[in-house]
């Protein structure tokens, strides 16, 4: 499922993408990532807060369910009641999951080109954090395969 983006969905992705990081920077949770220690310096660290933003909004368009408005770190989900999402401008890329995910959410992958958003798929994360799919590292995860995926034509929305 292809989701048109436009210039202003870019702006506030921009801008919320900012803020997140500056709410970090005050917080002073730069440096760390689902528990592990993080490597990505601030540009890349708000490169990847802008391009996550793009794709809640994508999904946010796709099934009509408001972004969340906080601008903190928090347990909430990005979408509704119970939607995570990922995102990566890699189109072969892999949805990311932790051992922190929240089991009761559904994990919706995107993927961005541009203005361009592709729903992949999605998947529930007991079903995504398998053995086969375990990397180590830091932090541990599970890198789940586009082909693990549920069509996003078939996404609950909660």
């Amino acid at each position: 499922m292809i989701i048109e983006l436009t210039a202003e969905d870019f702006m506030v992705a921009a801008t919320k993408g900012a803020v997140r990081q500056l709410v970090a920077i005050k917080n002073k949770r730069m440096g760390h990532d689902h528990g592990g220690k993080s490597y990505r310096k601030m540009t890349q660290r708000l490169a990847d807060s802008i391009l996550g933003e793009l794709g809640e909004i994508a999904v946010s368009k796709f099934t009509g369910l408001t972004q969340s408005s906080t601008l903190q770190i928090t347990k909430a989900a990005d979408l509704g009641a119970s939607i995570e999402v990922r995102t990566t401008e890699h189109a072969n890329g892999h949805l990311v999951l932790y051992d922190s995910s929240n089991n009761d959410y559904i994990f919706v992958f995107v993927t961005i080109n541009g203005l361009q958003a592709t729903l992949r798929g999605w998947i529930n994360p007991e079903h995504g954090k398998k053995a086969e799919y375990f990397v180590e590292g830091d932090p541990d995860c599970y890198f789940v395969p586009q082909s693990a995926l549920n069509p996003i034509e078939t996404l609950p929305i909660k």
